[in-house]
């Protein structure tokens, strides 16, 4: 494909028209990203082209467009490939998109990635902006707060525990039935713990009153999906994965403080595989801790 993108573009449509076309009933988790198999071409940085030059392929291609279907598909991996450099054009070129459905679902995508470029480069304030404008997930947006938490840490503790806050409200904004909610939650109780232990402690059990009201919390889940909903056009199916949005991080970190009232959280979990998880996360620690006690020397 990237051969085919570099000289025959309007063949490239075609091929990859083809490869939604098939991809339609496999799922998601098992597609492969037609220019990653090529990391030989892809992967060298003197052939990755300039905003510009993107820009300029991207016009030429869709003067060569026979369809609005084909223009839509160009203006996705246009869009992708300027977001993923943080370039904010990719904006515009999301808006460029005829089918309304696609132009929403690629300007989420365009948002996290936005997102996440920000974060990449340490600008946790630019960060947090794009996350509150942006057309993005509540469940990303909480990650994003989590992020933000983590690059001011205690240095800020104020402002740190501001966004905590405002993570919990936004979490609350996902829907009970949710397991989205609960590993929200899960996510911004373990950035109060050494900031907070008190709030860390209030957090996990509305966490865990979360956890079982969701009927398809696993406690495993860590992952952070860039698109609300999969895309058939061609596009990169991706995930960010984050390991405080499951129920080990949280409850290891709590177990050091109390261990018994921790474990009284594992056993509230009233699903058989979730309270497995925690239990298990609880008494690990609980193993470490002994395991680091030096025995007492006996006398001789």
């Amino acid at each position: 494909m990237p051969l085919f993108e570099r000289f025959a573009p309007d063949i490239a449509t075609a091929l990859r028209s083809q490869l939604a076309t098939l991809a339609t009933d496999t799922p998601k988790n098992r597609l492969p990203d037609p220019d990653r198999m090529a990391p030989s071409i892809n992967d060298d940085a003197s052939t990755k082209s300039a905003p510009g030059d993107i820009l300029q392929k991207m016009q030429n291609r869709l003067d060569h467009a026979k369809t609005p279907k084909e223009r839509d598909s160009i203006c996705l991996e246009v869009a992708s490939e300027l977001a993923d450099q943080g370039d904010p054009r990719a904006r515009d070129v999301a808006d460029k998109i005829d089918n309304s459905e696609m132009r929403n679902k690629v300007r989420a995508y365009v948002d996290f990635q936005m997102v996440r470029f920000a974060f990449r480069k340490k600008d946790a304030a630019e960060a947090i902006r794009l996350a509150k404008a942006g057309q993005i997930t509540h469940t990303q947006r909480v990650w994003a707060y989590v992020q933000a938490a983590r690059v001011l840490g205690t240095a800020e503790r104020s402002r740190t525990i501001e966004l905590l806050e405002e993570g919990i409200v936004e979490a609350r904004r996902i829907e009970a039935s949710d397991p989205d909610r609960a590993r929200a939650l899960f996510a911004l109780a373990t950035q109060f713990v050494p900031i907070d232990g008190p709030r860390a402690w209030e957090v996990i059990s509305e966490a865990v009153r979360a956890a079982n009201a969701a009927e398809k919390f696993t406690g495993e889940d860590s992952s952070i999906r860039n698109f609300p909903v999969t895309l058939k056009a061609g596009g990169t199916f991706e995930s960010t994965s984050d390991e405080d949005f499951g129920i080990t991080n949280i409850l290891r970190l709590l177990a050091k403080d109390d261990l018994y009232r921790c474990m009284d959280v594992a056993k509230s979990l009233k699903k058989d595989g979730p309270r497995a998880i925690a239990i298990l996360a609880v008494s690990r620690t609980t193993l470490e801790r002994a395991s680091s006690v030096t025995p007492l020397a006996k006398n001789p």
